[in-house]
């Protein structure tokens, strides 16, 4: 994520700065100062008055900005030429706070607009031509990693991640606030080898990561720095799959006093029923958190219940599964009413009861009532599918008919929206499954291009990339997305785990 977060720059100190600065520039480094101070001041306040209106922002509106701020730095960095360090050291390193703001504002500008090569550009030019505070510094390394990865060179960008994560530990500033962006670059390079890159890779850099957060966590217990290295580490057990050591985790953070005492509980219930396949110990577990809520997680039951239904699925009681999420109907009606998994457990536990007929006629409440959900748009390639398996062929290409005129609705009405997104995604499903892999891959790529900042975007980028290679024999078409693909998740989390 392309960040300015660790220094904010006031309009107000500005103006305040201009109005008592104005009359006082016998001081060529002072007036130098005020000048920068004013050109700063210009840039912020065309962009603040865009930001109120940005839907009437034109083109020439943000070349005006960028221009504003570009004479913003250009003036500040020159001006560092003019300034005696020593002579003036007040003025000297205001100036390059100012060459810092204005920078890495514009740079910010372009990399929004996807303007990589001027903001890797005008980034080294700063750290080339200043010795900046150390936060600012790392604030400029890590926007400059950033811009790298989204412009192909993502060993470039490894480079320079590397390089803060190890000159800057602990990942704290100096009151011991969390970096979170800094401190969450290891799980970073983490997701994005293993995505894109190879496996051992990947398995190397798991280790590494796990290893720095481990450290954090136990050279600096009682701390927030142990509460966010506990959060990475739960989250990476996740996606490397290493269930037990994330409920180990999650032990350590359980405190009854704690907002998130029952979210953790639920969680380590949910691994053990799921993943663990330990169904009598999630059941206990559940049971244990249901006997213990009182009036004001009345929110928190019906969650609890659906899960149980949910294991006892797993163990193949279908009839008591049922029976739960039925109970759920009848006394949580807005939950099952805004939960189409409830339904979908319905539909599901008559069709593996042996009942396919009511459970038909269940999937199709699911998908007449829940329009445009996961679970509906699921469920009427899942019948289509099932029905051209038992050989009933005219039934099957009438579900797939309708599927097609479904997502296209859906994406109509929801254009612009993720529900538009995962209509795309499952019109190329559709695609899938008629062998129609090229439409498939195509419409894929079509959905990352209409919303590439998104996880159904990037999701839909990897799959195309697979069906490339593994159904067009395009190898070299399937390699050039998985780049894309690297380019396009620069973004670095500065959201704390919970």
């Amino acid at each position: 994520m392309f960040i300015n977060k660790f220094y904010s720059f006031s309009l107000l100190s500005l103006v305040c700065l201009i109005l008592i600065i104005g009359g006082c520039t016998d001081n060529h480094a002072v007036s130098l100062r005020y000048e920068a101070e004013k050109k700063l001041y210009q840039a912020e306040k065309a962009n603040e008055k865009a930001g109120i209106k940005p839907e009437l922002v034109t083109p020439e509106v943000m070349e005006q900005i960028e221009n504003l701020y570009t004479s913003a730095a250009d003036f500040s960095l020159a001006a560092l030429d003019s300034v005696d360090q020593t002579q003036n050291p007040v003025e000297y390193h205001e100036l390059q706070y100012l060459a810092f703001q204005a920078t890495n504002r514009i740079a910010q500008i372009f990399h929004h607009n996807r303007h990589y090569t001027k903001t890797i550009t005008i980034l080294k030019r700063l750290l080339a031509a200043t010795s900046l505070q150390p936060l600012q510094k790392l604030t400029t390394q890590i926007n400059l990693g950033s811009a790298l990865q989204a412009s192909g060179y993502w060993d470039s960008a490894l480079v320079i991640y590397n390089s803060v994560i190890e000159e800057y530990y602990p990942p704290t500033d100096e009151n011991d606030d969390v970096l979170l962006t800094l401190i969450n670059l290891p799980a970073h390079i983490y997701r994005v080898e293993k995505l894109t890159g190879d496996s051992s890779t990947a398995t190397d850099k798991l280790e590494w990561a796990l290893k720095y957060y481990n450290d954090l966590a136990t050279s600096f217990p009682g701390t927030k720095l142990e509460a966010v290295s506990r959060g990475n580490l739960i989250r990476l057990y996740d996606q490397a799959g290493q269930w037990e050591e994330e409920i180990d985790q999650l032990s350590l953070l359980l405190d009854s006093t704690s907002s998130n005492y029952l979210s953790i509980r639920i969680k380590i219930a949910d691994l053990y029923g799921t993943y663990l396949k330990q169904p009598k110990r999630a059941l206990r577990l559940y049971s244990e958190i249901t006997e213990g809520l009182n009036d004001s997680d009345s929110l928190i039951y019906p969650i609890v219940q659906y899960k149980i239904a949910l294991v006892q699925m797993e163990e193949e009681n279908y009839t008591e599964a049922r029976r739960i999420v039925i109970g759920l109907k009848s006394n949580y009606r807005r939950y099952f009413a805004s939960n189409p998994m409830a339904q979908y457990l319905v539909a599901r536990s008559f069709e593996l009861g042996g009942n396919w007929s009511r459970a038909e006629v269940e999937y199709r409440f699911l998908i007449e009532n829940y329009r445009g959900s996961d679970e509906a748009m699921s469920a009427l390639l899942y019948v289509a599918k099932y029905l051209e398996e038992e050989g009933r062929t005219q039934e099957s290409k009438h579900w797939y008919q309708e599927a097609e005129k479904y997502y296209k609705e859906i994406a109509a009405t929801g254009s612009g929206t993720i529900k538009e997104a995962k209509a795309l995604a499952y019109q190329a499903e559709l695609f899938g499954k008629q062998e129609n892999w090229s439409g498939a891959a195509q419409q894929l790529t079509h959905l990352f291009e209409r919303f590439p900042e998104t996880e159904p975007g990037h999701r839909a980028l990897l799959r195309a990339s697979d069906i490339y290679k593994n159904k067009l024999g395009d190898t070299a078409t399937a390699d050039s997305l998985v780049e894309i693909f690297r380019t396009s998740i620069s973004e670095i989390t500065n959201t704390q785990e919970k």
